[in-house]
């Protein structure tokens, strides 16, 4: 948390190897990127957060706030229906690169809690969480958000791939063996496959 307030403008915070028991809230307005060394030795850890109901690695929102996250994984974290790894709110602006996000439980381990937020997911895994990879936030009545995946691999999910009702866009990427559907269209949209 303390990098996330501290950051200037298009900060960029690296982020040594390790594991990092974390929960992140960024600041609104903020333009900076979490980049670890690589995704398999830098680790942001919910597992031991105390929260009673939900653990989360981060909140991210909006407006004007663009954070990218690169060579991370982000794993373990613990929700009720609301999302478990990464919650994107109020026009947040989102790119996951080279990253793993994986064994969330109890919610999406990516959310997106209204429809102005954007989540670009580039050359990452989101992989054996307990329900979708990537959806909206149910609770809350959440919009979803405008999702690109790009060379990545959404697999073995408890719940759905990808559970959208904001456009989505798939390039190059794989997206099998989950619980439920690949891409799980709530609402009529615009889906892009390459």
């Amino acid at each position: 948390q303390p990098a996330a307030d501290a950051a200037g403008p298009n900060e960029v915070t690296d982020i040594a190897p390790g594991t990092c028991v974390e929960y992140a809230s960024t600041p609104e307005g903020s333009r900076l990127t979490l980049q670890g060394t690589d995704a398999a030795t830098t680790i942001l850890d919910a597992g031991d957060v105390p929260f009673a109901t939900y653990r989360r690695v981060f909140l991210i929102k909006g407006p004007r706030t663009t954070v990218t996250l690169s060579r991370l994984t982000i794993r373990n974290g613990l929700g009720a229906g609301t999302a478990v790894g990464m919650m994107l709110m109020w026009h947040a602006r989102v790119t996951l690169v080279d990253s793993i996000v994986t064994q969330h439980q109890g919610g999406p381990a990516i959310a997106c809690g209204d429809g102005g937020a954007v989540l670009v997911v580039r050359n990452s895994t989101i992989s054996d969480n307990g329900d979708n990879g990537i959806g909206f936030n149910v609770i809350s009545g959440g919009l979803g958000c405008r999702t690109t995946v790009s060379r990545s691999a959404i697999v073995n999910n408890g719940g759905h791939g990808i559970r959208a009702n904001r456009p989505v866009k798939v390039e190059h990427s794989t997206i099998s063996g989950n619980g439920g559907a690949g891409i799980r269209l709530v609402t009529q949209v615009v889906v892009q496959v390459k």
